[in-house]
């Protein structure tokens, strides 16, 4: 919905997962292997999950299984410059009541420039433990170490300075460009224990309640040093209350949050009049949403309200002691409408008043339709977002200089069409900003792929292959390092397979970049040339 990064909140199964400083996340802290599904919260309702009123929610929910028989899978894959990743999960039954499983993974990429390498361990353990029909208690602990070279991009202005031509430098790496930060780093130390009770006290209940610790650390060294470190406690409550034709989900969040930072906290403060800068602060966030629902003629038209109230007292107490209480709110309505079993169609829309003492609020609006048979599935999106936010760059005097996202609008398309053993599926969105231009986002973009698809050998090889084309238009890109970037427009095609043997092995092979295409989607980071990828998955019972 282009907010940018730190305007979205990023949820493990309910649970804020963002850096609590930036109000960020690093994808890559995501255990891609214990994912289940991605849930995008439409974007009317996006605001009402988490304890920060971030007007946009994704919840990664993770995997929840129960064998019998003790279950192990294993993936690995390999590519050039040693990119590598080996996932290991076991799940097995100790007692009649007691589930226990891990999941370990470890990342490592080489880089094909200087300072561009990364390492990541992650770590999952958890153990269900089944009280009885009405009561499930989950204890889980995640962890992420993750440890990358920062190189802050190539130095296009020292290559220009030498008076070369910048492309001709820019992608080839064995001339050794020269990078802003040749030695720069970024590490990240992340610890989430978790214990959460799932409850059905009556048929007309269920509760989700998760009491939680996350400790984040992160360290970025370049021409200077950057050092954040905080410690969140949390209670995270859903309440799912299923009555006649109404349904009631009420959700309850706090955090006391403890946080510190090299880099100063840039507040302004209203009894005050002058900006004050801090290095740490302790902060209590508490929200209550709820959504209430009626299913009317027999589910095919759904009429919903919502609302969420959220406080964010922050107390500062280095340099300067003082309190600094915001409040957000945000009211909106949506419809489900189901035409027919085929057809549905969508519509909402909210208010969202951020924390700030400004007394703005934000208009957030979607509509869209869905259709799908047996040949077609096509998912059609409207969105307008007048959410902004935005800061100053370093001299932070001329209105030039302000960097803005979000208040934009557009359209997204998912397409899947299935024709004898041929699978077309397109996943496009195009968007057009309200104010100045886009930033952080492209007009258009579009990842397309047309597949063989098919069961051979007697069904002992379900297979799917084919071709995968990207295209990424014109971007406006911020970094510290380069400030606002305009990103030309790039494209690559892939050719990529996988196939599944006797339902307990799968094969990848993957060739990215056919076309040798060279491109850069942040500045001045090329992008892999041609290179390939292969890897396997293999499920192991007992």
């Amino acid at each position: 919905y282009g907010v940018g990064n730190d305007a979205v909140s990023y949820l493990l199964d309910g649970v804020s997962f963002n850096e609590r400083h930036s109000n960020s996340l690093n994808l890559n802290l995501i255990q891609s292997e214990d994912v289940d599904s991605i849930e995008v919260i439409p974007l009317p309702r996006g605001f009402l999950y988490g304890a920060y009123n971030n007007p946009v929610g994704v919840n990664f929910i993770t995997k929840d299984f129960i064998s019998i028989q003790p279950y192990s899978r294993i993936r690995y894959y390999q590519g050039t410059n040693r990119d590598m990743m080996f996932d290991g999960i076991f799940n097995a039954v100790v007692t009649s009541k007691l589930i226990a499983s891990f999941d370990i993974t470890n990342r490592i990429y080489d880089g094909t420039y200087d300072n561009t390498d990364y390492s990541i361990w992650q770590g999952k353990v958890k153990l269900k433990y089944l009280l009885s029909n009405a009561v499930n208690i989950i204890a889980s602990y995640n962890y992420n170490d993750y440890n990358a070279g920062y190189s802050g991009g190539i130095n296009v202005d020292s290559i220009a300075a030498l008076g070369e031509n910048v492309n001709d430098v820019l992608y080839s790496p064995l001339d050794n460009p020269p990078m802003v930060y040749p030695n720069g780093e970024l590490k990240t130390l992340t610890h989430l224990p978790r214990l959460r009770f799932l409850i059905k006290p009556a048929e007309w209940m269920r509760s989700d309640a998760s009491l939680f610790f996350m400790f984040n650390r992160y360290e970025k060294n370049t021409s200077a040093s950057e050092y954040s470190e905080n410690k969140t406690y949390g209670l995270n409550i859903r309440n799912d209350f299923d009555y006649s034709i109404f349904k009631f989900q009420l959700n309850v969040d706090y955090e006391k949050r403890d946080i510190y930072s090299s880099s100063a906290f840039y507040n302004s403060i209203d009894s005050l009049p002058f900006y004050v800068f801090q290095n740490q602060l302790d902060a209590d966030l508490f929200s209550v949403s709820g959504i209430l629902s009626a299913s009317l003629d027999d589910g095919n038209f759904i009429p919903s309200i919502y609302y969420k109230t959220s406080t964010y007292n922050k107390n500062y107490s280095q340099p300067t002691s003082y309190n600094d209480d915001k409040t957000s709110h945000g009211i909106g309505v949506d419809l489900l409408f189901k035409i027919k079993s085929s057809f549905g169609l969508y519509l909402g829309t909210s208010i969202l008043k951020p924390y700030n003492s400004s007394e703005q609020e934000y208009a957030l609006i979607e509509f869209g339709s869905r259709y799908q048979n047996e040949f077609v599935f096509a998912d059609l999106k409207y969105f307008y977002n007048e959410y902004d936010y935005g800061f100053y760059t370093d001299t932070g005097l001329d209105i030039l200089d302000y960097i803005r996202f979000g208040y934009l609008n557009g359209l997204g398309l998912n397409l899947k069409f299935n024709y004898w053993k041929l699978l077309l599926e397109s996943n496009s969105s195009y968007s057009f900003s309200v104010g100045d231009k886009l930033m952080g986002v492209p007009e258009f973009q579009t990842q397309t792929g047309l597949y063989y698809t098919s069961v051979l050998f007697n069904n002992n090889l379900d297979l799917k292959t084919g071709f995968v084309f990207y295209y990424t238009g014109t971007n406006n890109v911020y970094t510290n390092e380069h400030g606002v970037t305009e990103v030309p427009s790039s494209y690559k095609l892939d050719f990529t397979l996988a196939g599944e043997i006797q339902k307990t092995a799968i094969v990848y092979f993957l060739w990215q970049n056919l076309l040798q295409n060279d491109y850069y989607i942040t500045p001045y980071y090329p992008m892999p040339p041609s290179n390939i990828r292969f890897g396997f998955a293999w499920e192991l019972f007992n």
